[in-house]
């Protein structure tokens, strides 16, 4: 495998951006540039203003206050994850307040999941009614409500490790959100993969943020299907076990984040060259460097021991979504950013396809849903020299990071912020509406196969000691 330089510098320069009082009316947004900082061209110090964001020392306060008093009410009624529409807000956020923010629901089973409870995941976006604004040079945040985690802590932890670990992912921190005066609870605060962190990853000299950002909504196993486009976004052929697109805007399969309405970008004949290339790699009848001058092998065989060894099997893994493709404009080369890892540390099982899938405490080491493994962990297992780089990665991370004392550290400091939060939203089951404040506190527990509301899910250091003593054995028994 050819090695690289990760370019992961950040991009470090502007001032403190304008994100307070703004001129908008309590009746209704403004519009024009309320609100507005130094727009889109502006280079950012982005250390210094995402570390105001996302503080790790802390759980943010965030007020969002309607204009409309029906409208949270409305949003509920109308849920339909094909269409959220947008409702303006004032919001308030440790202490800034900013006018005309767009807010609504986000989500799919963590949206219907949550009936018709408070605890339901938003968007927050800053440009929806004022043109060019930025709130410390992000353009949308996300609020997720923990969906199927009594703990609230597993998509931080996740982000958390995966930034130790080198592995791309969006930074995260704690919120505790009322909405119209209303406490809604604790919720994990994410930041959003769109150009505005290619930026602050890859910096902007030379275009290092303009190239392609795909997102997997479903259905992406990077599997070689042919050369039609259409079968990379939610369409594949007949006979491919993948499923249709039923969203009726067609954002299924890999959808084009960037350069949407660039002709010569959005054609995906990149996306058809990686796949075919990982096809005719593990067919034989291209060497392991032809992909490696496409993707970044090094990058991945991080981020799949980072996923299997945290059991994230609504991912790649497992149901083929929940990830971004980037590629890099400075070398060509695709990589992999990490998303939506609230059901990681063992709490998502595999899909009914997968009939021999294991137990997600002993989810396999190549394989963790069992055969068909997708084709870029089969790649793994067919070529010696990506699995003696992948073992190596995984034997890192278990003498590293994934240890019971550095997982223990990581959720003892958590729940220092965490805690006195949690017991003041004691009337409140969440999230969503399912999990009481003691069952909070037993989802840190080393207690095994603990009954959460209505499932039973592994508590989280249960499932580290668990995992880690598989793990180890699975090294000794198939690693070279």
């Amino acid at each position: 495998m050819i090695a690289t330089e990760h370019p992961f510098t950040l991009a470090a320069l502007c001032p403190l951006l304008l994100a307070a009082a703004c001129s908008a009316s309590p009746d209704g947004p403004a519009g024009g540039d309320a609100g507005t900082d130094a727009g889109d061209g502006a280079t950012c110090d982005w250390e210094a203003e995402l570390d105001l964001v996302f503080p790790q020392d802390h759980v943010v306060e965030i007020a969002i206050d309607f204009y409309d008093a029906t409208a949270f009410d409305q949003m509920v009624a109308a849920a339909d994850p094909y269409d959220l529409p947008f409702f303006p807000a004032r919001l308030t956020f440790d202490g800034e307040v900013l006018e005309d923010v767009g807010v609504r629901l986000k989500g799919n089973s963590s949206l219907w999941s949550s009936g018709d409870g408070q605890t339901k995941s938003l968007k927050l976006d800053f440009k929806e009614y004022a043109a060019g604004r930025h709130f410390h040079c992000l353009d949308k945040l996300n609020l997720h409500n923990g969906f199927m985690d009594p703990s609230t802590a597993r998509e931080r932890l996740t982000y958390d490790l995966a930034g130790d670990f080198g592995v791309e992912a969006p930074r995260a921190a704690h919120a505790e959100v009322r909405v119209d005066g209303a406490r809604h609870g604790v919720f994990t605060l994410t930041q959003q993969v769109d150009g505005e962190l290619l930026k602050e990853r890859f910096g902007e000299a030379d275009g290092a943020d303009d190239g392609n950002l795909y997102k997997c909504e479903d259905g992406c196993p990077l599997a070689y299907w042919g050369d039609d486009p259409a079968y990379y976004q939610g369409y594949p052929p007949d006979g491919v076990q993948a499923p249709p697109c039923e969203d009726p805007n067609g954002e299924c399969g890999l959808v084009l984040k960037t350069n949407e309405d660039d002709p010569e970008m959005n054609t995906y004949a990149d996306v058809i060259e990686l796949v075919r290339t990982i096809d005719e790699v593990l067919d034989g009848s291209a060497e392991l460097e032809a992909l490696d001058a496409i993707f970044d092998l090094d990058a991945y065989v991080r981020f799949q021991a980072l996923n299997v060894a945290l059991s994230n099997l609504d991912s790649y893994f497992g149901s083929s979504h929940n990830f971004y493709l980037y590629r890099r404009p400075a070398d060509g080369r695709f990589q992999f950013i990490l998303w939506d890892t609230n059901l990681s540390y063992g709490t998502f099982e595999c899909p009914p396809f997968y009939a021999e899938a294991p137990d997600v405490l002993a989810a396999d080491l190549f394989a963790p849903c069992g055969p068909p493994p997708a084709p870029l962990a089969a790649l793994v297992i067919a070529n010696e020299e990506l699995k003696a780089s992948y073992c190596g990665a995984v034997e890192e991370l278990l003498a590293e990071l994934f240890t019971g004392e550095a997982q223990a550290a990581r959720m003892d400091a958590l729940r220092a912020i965490l805690d006195a939060e949690r017991a003041e939203a004691s009337a409140l089951g969440q999230p969503p509406n399912d999990y009481t404040v003691a069952d909070y506190e037993t989802a840190f527990s080393h207690e095994p196969d603990v009954a959460f509301g209505p499932k039973v899910i592994h508590a989280l250091g249960y499932f580290v000691d668990e995992r880690i003593a598989s793990l180890e054995a699975q090294l000794l028994e198939k690693c070279p």
